[in-house]
C-alpha cells in the first residue's frame, strides 16, 4: 500500500513495477520503481499452475481471516491488485526492506 501510493496510485503503479521485458501481451513496463517484477504465475491449491507469462503474484504479510492478501501484476493492464486468496496456494515472496 505504501509503495502504491509513492508510485502515485494504484491504477498507475503496475506499469512502474512491472521489468521491461518478459510479460506476454505487450504487457512490458517501465520498472521505474526498481521492483524489477516479473510475471511467476501461480501454483493453485489442487496443484496446478498457471499464467506464467502473464501475471505476477505476491504474498502481504496481511492476513484475511483463512485466506490472505497478496497484491498482483497482469501483462494486460498498468494496475497494482489487492486480492485475498487461499494461503494453501503458491504465490512469489518478496521481501522489501523500509529506507530509513
Amino acid at each position: 500500500t505504501v509503495m502504491t501510493g509513492l508510485l502515485r496510485g494504484a491504477s498507475i503503479a503496475g506499469h512502474k513495477m512491472k521489468m521491461t521485458h518478459g510479460w506476454g501481451s505487450e504487457g512490458n513496463g517501465t520498472n521505474s520503481s526498481q521492483f524489477e517484477g516479473f510475471p511467476g504465475g501461480k501454483r493453485m491449491a489442487a496443484g496446478q499452475f498457471s499464467n506464467s507469462r502473464s501475471g505476477g503474484y505476491w504474498w502481504s504479510s496481511s492476513s484475511d481471516g483463512s485466506s490472505a492478501w497478496l497484491r498482483y501484476l497482469s501483462a494486460d493492464f498498468d494496475n497494482v491488485y489487492r486480492i485475498s486468496h487461499l494461503q494453501q496456494n503458491g504465490f512469489s515472496v518478496r521481501c522489501i526492506r523500509d529506507v530509513e
